[in-house]
């Protein structure tokens, strides 16, 4: 076993190149999280491969887990409970911190999936067919958000304290969700200029307006697979200049998580079937160019996130988050 070390330091910078906004840093504090190497994947940079260790994390209960987001010294991560669209009343948010594991909001999500943090205490959540906002705290749902005949909601990421992105794979569409100040009510309009079947995982770069977003053979498409980005207007209605990255489909084309990280895009790709499908990561440049892949035992790779480099990985077929080292190249 060995103990892998998160600063909040390090927390609160991925949160800014994740969302784009910015936090106060008020401590920097160790913590420690027990993890075991069980497996090893290959980093191909394009000149060299090397091996390097897959740390599985010790987290109890988890079930078909989605997303993960590393916060305060602890480890968030979504579970479905189940098969999507079966899973009503058996989604819940797992937390482990120092060692130890909760299960949160047990009995109140029905499909959550992507997730993000309004503030420490509170958490927005895309909980198909509705949108969600949870308090730790009281361990309540604040606010529901019904969508109208959504297809299959999927990822959220949020672009400003009251504004989020919610994608619906099944629909190829965005919706721009909007947060009352005191984060008790949701409303939601559709954005235009955007219509891509297989729409999963998204982000956003704040000071460029730019969203990517990639598309997955799971919106029902076998061709899809692709990377987008578009420019967003002043208040997220309306997507200008919406570009198609690869005209091949990356992978195997289930993409799913997405994550922008010192101006480079790192890409989950679910892989082909069951256990030990050859799920793969891609970091690609910001000329588009192909930066790194990276294969080997990950399974079913689902929403991704990315902390001081280390990128961490809610393997969905496994019920297990691992993470992958790659420092040295992000």
């Amino acid at each position: 076993m060995k103990k892998h070390f998160i600063t909040l330091a390090a927390l609160s910078l991925a949160f800014i190149t994740a969302c784009g906004q910015k936090e106060a840093v008020t401590a920097v504090k160790e913590v420690a999280v027990t993890t075991e190497n069980l497996a090893t994947v290959s980093i191909n940079d394009g000149t060299t491969t090397v091996e390097a260790n897959v740390s599985t994390y010790a987290i109890d209960g988890l079930s078909t887990p989605e997303s993960v987001v590393v916060r305060n010294g602890a480890i968030y991560v979504a579970n479905i409970g189940g098969n999507p669209f079966e899973s009503a009343g058996k989604g819940f948010i797992a937390e482990y911190k120092n060692n130890a594991t909760k299960q949160l909001f047990l009995g109140l999500l029905d499909d959550p999936k992507g997730f993000a943090f309004l503030d420490n205490d509170t958490i927005i959540v895309s909980d198909h067919p509705n949108v969600k906002i949870l308090k730790i705290s009281t361990g309540k749902v604040v606010a529901t958000l019904p969508i109208d005949a959504p297809g299959f909601m999927n990822d959220i990421v949020l672009l400003d304290k009251t504004t989020a992105l919610l994608s619906d794979t099944g629909k190829g569409l965005v919706h721009k969700i909007s947060i009352s100040a005191d984060m008790t009510s949701l409303s939601y309009v559709t954005v235009a200029g955007i219509n891509e079947n297989g729409i999963n995982g998204m982000a956003f770069d704040q000071k460029t307006k730019t969203l990517y977003f990639v598309t997955s053979t799971f919106g029902g498409d076998a061709t899809r697979g692709h990377i987008f980005q578009a420019t967003l207007n002043a208040d997220y209605t309306t997507a200008s200049a919406l570009t198609k990255w690869n005209t091949e489909q990356l992978g195997a084309g289930g993409l799913d998580g997405l994550a922008l990280v010192n101006g480079k895009l790192v890409v989950s790709d679910w892989g082909v079937g069951g256990a030990n499908n050859m799920a793969h990561l891609y970091v690609f440049n910001a000329d588009r160019s192909l930066a790194l892949t990276v294969n080997g035992m990950i399974s079913g790779v689902a929403d991704i996130t990315v902390v001081n480099g280390i990128v961490y990985l809610p393997e969905f077929t496994q019920s297990k988050v691992s993470s992958v080292d790659l420092k040295k190249y992000l």
